[in-house]
């Protein structure tokens, strides 16, 4: 996590981008809301790369952290429980909606808050307290545990069979039960796809920062400032070549960056000039025009992939990297208000490259012993191939053949003779 590697950074945000949508939504009950929410825990995750010394599940909790935490300082006028969490204190809201909607322990809690485990029990018996109206006392560890049994699926009065502590735990259970059953919705199919972009963009750039700040010029004690300034006109000239060399090198990083493979280790840099020049890109089409061509390159990334079984993860991150921004480029497309002869072309290269069928990459990777890597190659086009439903419509296309799916690439390569 120190240098920002970009493998830790996706496999943070496919674990818990929808864990963290849901909390977000289920607190908001607002999509735009909530998609600000998540985007922000994300980017502000990022912070903490450079110094964290833990595990990634330490990560998956500060994300849904920061969630709840924002969530708890946004002006809320939902009406029900959602009004009512937001009157509560700041901490005791956290914790209900970490418990209760998040679904993690109390010690995961108290871990990541730096609290002790007590501390998070009685935050989230106040927390109910509060919702419920209660003025009971006592009965933090029983709260908690007749909780855990509420999210394993029991209804309260089983819940809180057993258990004598504390006189109004029925009504705490009620209140809990309450917060458990917030409605929320799946965000839309260019959410994902967008935040992901954005904050694998952010993380390109602090690596970036980090690399520069530690390429400084050593500083030799007891050297004389006076020959320093002689050697003044040397020094200019020694810093241009330095100059012209850098220039040089930067080219050719740049050159075999652009001709890099998932496998290459100058992929990482590909990746990441990539999703600056989306980010950078402020007219929709324009934007959309780049995303299609990316996805294009995707899939051809995915087949050189798949023709090596030791390779066939890389094809999958591949594929779900192309249907992503497929996705991309029909949220820009609905979002352009203008829709030209540009517009349409960039359409109908979005609609060719979602049509094509994937058997030939599935064949590919199941030739070289890679059967479930097909099958998730399967299950990404599927997700798609519903995204599209609700997009195709609103690009003025009809909804797509259930019985076709997408290949990634028009014109595949053959495959290699053995």
């Amino acid at each position: 996590m120190q240098r920002f590697e970009r493998r830790p950074l996706e496999e943070l945000f496919d674990r818990n981008f929808e864990r963290a949508y849901d909390l977000g939504y289920a607190l908001t009950g607002d999509a735009a809301q909530t998609e600000r929410l998540v985007e922000r825990a994300f980017l502000r995750a990022l912070d903490t790369f450079a110094t964290y010394r833990g595990s990634g599940r330490g990560l998956d909790t500060l994300v849904l952290r920061l969630v709840a935490h924002d969530a708890a300082r946004a002006p809320s006028h939902a009406p029900g429980i959602r009004s009512a969490l937001a009157r509560l204190a700041p901490v005791d809201y956290q914790t209900v909606a970490l418990r209760l909607l998040g679904g993690l322990t109390a010690d995961v809690i108290a871990a990541g808050s730096g609290r002790r485990v007590e501390q998070v029990q009685g935050s989230l018996r106040a927390g109910l307290r509060r919702l419920a109206g209660s003025t009971g006392t006592g009965g933090g560890p029983e709260v908690d545990e007749a909780v855990q049994r509420l999210l394993r699926g029991q209804q309260p009065a089983e819940a809180a069979a057993g258990l004598s502590r504390p006189q109004d735990l029925a009504a705490l259970l009620s209140a809990a039960a309450s917060v458990r059953g917030l409605p929320y919705e799946p965000a839309e199919p260019a959410v994902r796809p967008r935040i992901r972009t954005t904050y694998l963009a952010a993380a390109e750039e602090r690596r970036a920062r980090l690399v520069q700040r530690n390429q400084h010029q050593p500083e030799v004690p007891g050297v004389d400032l006076d020959k320093r300034r002689r050697e003044g006109r040397g020094a200019v000239a020694a810093l241009g070549v330095a100059l012209m060399l850098a220039l040089g090198v930067g080219v050719v990083l740049a050159l075999l960056s652009s001709f890099a493979d998932p496998d290459s280790p100058f992929y990482p840099l590909k990746k990441g000039g990539e999703a600056a020049l989306v980010t950078l890109s402020r007219d929709p089409v324009s934007r959309a025009d780049l995303e299609v061509k990316l996805a294009e390159t995707r899939g051809r990334e995915a087949e050189t992939m798949a023709a090596d079984g030791k390779k066939a993860d890389l094809a999958v991150a591949a594929m779900r990297d192309h249907y992503d921004l497929l996705r991309s480029v029909a949220a820009d497309l609905t979002a352009s208000k203008v829709r030209d002869a540009k517009w349409t072309k960039v359409r109908d290269r979005l609609e060719t490259q979602a049509s094509l069928p994937i058997a030939p990459l599935q064949r590919e990777l199941e030739s070289v012993g890679a059967k479930p890597q097909a099958q998730q190659v399967a299950d990404e086009n599927d997700r798609f191939q519903t995204d599209r439903k609700a997009f195709d419509p609103k690009l003025g296309k009809a909804a797509p053949n259930p019985n076709a799916s997408p290949n990634p690439n028009p014109n595949p390569a053959p495959a290699p003779t053995k």
